[in-house]
């Protein structure tokens, strides 16, 4: 069964937008919009494996990528 949802342009609250299945069509422009948004989009297959992911990037903290100790 195909569905399609609008989302409001500000005041949505998403967070994130989940694709199940395999056809259909996302534009770039919509996944601008999502990343205007800070929203991620996670597409998955019928039996919940990964196909696509796109997220937020945020720049990452150095102390949380090096361990304690070390220099």
């Amino acid at each position: 069964m195909r569905r399609s949802a609008r989302f409001a342009r500000v005041g949505h609250g998403l967070k994130r937008l989940v694709v199940i299945g395999c056809d259909g069509v996302v534009s770039l422009a919509a996944l601008r919009w999502l990343h205007d948004q800070d929203a991620a989009f996670v597409m998955l297959d019928r039996i919940g494996k990964v196909i696509a992911t796109i997220g937020p990037v945020k720049p990452s903290e150095a102390r949380l990528r090096t361990r304690p100790g070390v220099r």
